[in-house]
């Protein structure tokens, strides 16, 4: 159930492939790669290696704090996106918590790994995914937290900040801490339309989570944050350990974040290829694609003589990897992602679906 995209290494022995002529469709980080000052930087900076980095990263949180328009003080730098997962729920030991699905497996293992428990609210294709706030607030009663993945994955919904802020109402009114994953919101067009970042520092019930590795193509580095109010904030730092986050990724994320053209071609970029690959997939008439909000195409197989499992290994079998989605809760072997990537990668992937489909 917990397992994800991009394991190269182990579906290369599977299906005794090389390294060359591979196309992970499978994870969803920008294609364009990092910027290339970022880049230069990192081969600049291998002396690096040969220090400890800074213990809680606490210029590096600066600086992305500088970025964000908020306090030093409302964020903590964390290990990638899931260490940030991981210390929220550290909040949430031993009580229930709802996570609204289909979504990213983590927060459910997160909850396990600290001794609570999860409930889930389960969202329709038959409705596009959209959330039925009446039933949603009604479902609220007992719960420690509530939690959100904004723009989601797997589905690409995306909601308001009107709606959030609905939420994080109903949920102070009751006691309950509204989490918001915003890792891939940075490939929407108009992101600070949307995100919460700014408008969570007045509410002690509100926790954004994000990541810097997805848009800025840094994967490997780890990197991510968490921005809440003050009084959270303090809490959540209780549970970190020195030292989790790397140098390079420290520097690189502060070298990235500020490379505003950089920012503005992978939105251009994105926004045109996300056209051309989801009208190329639409012509495919065994699947049905969800428009794209971010980087990544969900998508629905309409024939009966193949699922996602099957696809999968047609397609891995040329060195093409997609995302099968039937071990995401609420989802099932019709399903599958894949991501926005370069046009010629975008065309082989189109080509080899319409040879199997």
């Amino acid at each position: 159930m917990y397992s994800h995209g991009a394991n190269i290494e182990s579906w290369k022995r599977q299906f005794g492939l090389s390294g060359k002529n591979i196309l992970d469709f499978s994870a969803s980080i920008n294609p364009l790669g990092p910027p290339k000052r970022t880049r230069k930087l990192l081969r600049d900076n291998f002396h690096l290696f040969l220090r400890y980095p800074q213990d809680y990263s606490q210029s590096s949180g600066a600086k992305i704090a500088e970025y964000a328009g908020i306090s030093k003080d409302n964020l903590l730098v964390t290990n990638g996106s899931i260490e940030a997962i991981y210390l929220t729920a550290r909040l949430m030991a031993r009580e229930t918590s709802l996570i609204i699905v289909p979504t990213f497996s983590e927060y459910e293992r997160a909850i396990k790994s600290s001794g609570g428990r999860s409930l889930y609210f389960q969202t329709r294709d038959s409705n596009n995914f959209k959330i039925d706030f009446n039933k949603l607030t009604s479902s609220l009663s007992g719960m420690s937290a509530l939690f959100i993945c904004n723009p989601d994955n797997p589905t690409g919904r995306v909601l308001s900040r009107e709606d959030l802020l609905f939420l994080a109402k109903k949920c102070g009114q009751n006691g309950i801490i509204l989490v918001v994953d915003e890792a891939f919101i940075d490939f929407l067009p108009e992101p600070d339309k949307v995100s919460l970042v700014r408008s969570c520092l007045k509410c002690n019930n509100v926790i954004i989570l994000g990541s810097l590795t997805k848009f800025f193509a840094l994967p490997g580095l780890r990197i991510g944050h968490i921005t809440a109010h003050k009084k959270l904030i303090n809490r959540i730092a209780k549970f970190r350990f020195p030292w989790a986050v790397n140098s390079f990724a420290q520097v690189a994320a502060v070298s990235a974040i500020f490379d505003y053209s950089y920012i503005h071609r992978t939105r251009a970029f994105i926004k045109k290829e996300n056209d051309f690959l989801f009208g190329k997939l639409s012509k495919i008439l065994a699947i049905s694609p969800y428009y794209p909000s971010v980087n990544f195409i969900l998508c629905r197989i309409n024939s009966k003589r193949i699922n996602s499992k099957v696809l999968f290994k047609k397609l891995a079998r040329q060195g093409i990897f997609i995302r099968d989605c039937s071990n995401f809760r609420g989802l099932d072997n019709q399903y599958f992602r894949v991501a926005v990537k370069l046009r010629k990668d975008n065309l082989k992937l189109i080509s080899a679906l319409k040879e199997i489909l």
